[in-house]
Order: structure tokens, then sequence, then C-alpha cells
């Protein structure tokens, strides 16, 4: 084997092992500051988050979506009741996919939904938030996260070490 073959599966090698504990803390620290905006009322989608609110008054459900998202954004990081909270974290990311629906002229230039404007861009992208979810809930079934390696064998890796 090669210096660049040993090289590039020592790398691989790390990367498997700190990929999903990176993944959980950059989702819990982005949840922690979007819903701290939200609790602070400095959040530049609360106008947008007020016209979602149906059936509470837009200012408290401003708070609720905010102290939703911390709350998520510190279960994910300590891994608390995981599946519990990953099915809270995939209920609040299909809420905000409703204003495609709810508010189309938010989301859409002219009503063509191939030109998203501004909002629809920041909206669609929460489908790579919701990828990054469902990547952590194929990890909750047991205390070990498997990841494949180069020769498509599965490598067990111990949770505690990923914890780390």
């Amino acid at each position: 084997m090669d210096d660049l073959e040993r090289a590039d599966r020592g790398l691989v090698s790390v990367l498997s092992r700190i990929a999903i504990p990176t993944l959980r803390w950059s989702l819990a620290i982005t949840y922690i500051w979007f819903g701290a905006l939200k609790l602070f009322g400095v959040s530049p989608v609360e106008g947008l988050v007020k016209k979602m609110a149906i059936g509470i008054p837009r200012s408290a459900f401003v708070k609720v979506m905010g102290a939703w998202e911390v709350g998520l954004g510190i279960a994910l990081l300590f891994r608390l009741a995981l599946r519990f909270t990953l099915v809270l974290y995939v209920a609040q990311l299909a809420g905000t996919f409703l204003v495609f629906l709810l508010h189309p002229r938010e989301a859409f230039q002219k009503g063509n939904p191939l030109r998203l404007t501004y909002t629809g861009e920041f909206i669609l992208k929460n489908l790579v938030l919701l990828a990054a979810g469902l990547t952590l809930a194929g990890t909750v079934r047991s205390d070990q996260e498997k990841v494949e390696n180069p020769e498509s064998e599965v490598t067990t890796i111990p949770s505690e070490a990923l914890l780390r």
C-alpha cells in the first residue's frame, strides 16, 4: 500500500468517527441559535413565523417556536431522548414547508414554483436539515453507530467514542 492510499484510509477512518457527532453538534448549535433569536425577539424570520401562527396569538407563537428549537438543540447536543427529539425535529421542519402551501407569494416569484424568492430559498434549504435529521435517526437503534468503510464493509463504532 502506498503512502497516499494509507493517508486516504487514515483520513476516512477519522472522518467516519467524527461525522455523526459533528452533524449532531452542528444541528444542535444551529437550533439553539435560531431558537434563541426568536426568544429574544431579534429573529430575521419573526414576521414569517408570525404568519404561520394558527390558533395561537402571533407573538406567543414565535416564543413557542423559539423554545421548541432551543429544546431540540439541547436534546440533540446531549442525545436526550434522541428518538423522540428527532420526531419533534421532523415535525418542526415539516411545518416550515407549509409556507409553500399557506403563503406561496412569500416563497415563489409571480406564483412560479420554479422561481423561489429569498424566503423560498431559505425554506427549501430545510431539505438538507431534514436529510441530516434522518441520518441521525438512522443511528438511534443501538449504542453503536455504523459507518461503511471504503471496502464496503461495515465498521461498528462504539457510541462513547462518538461522543468525544
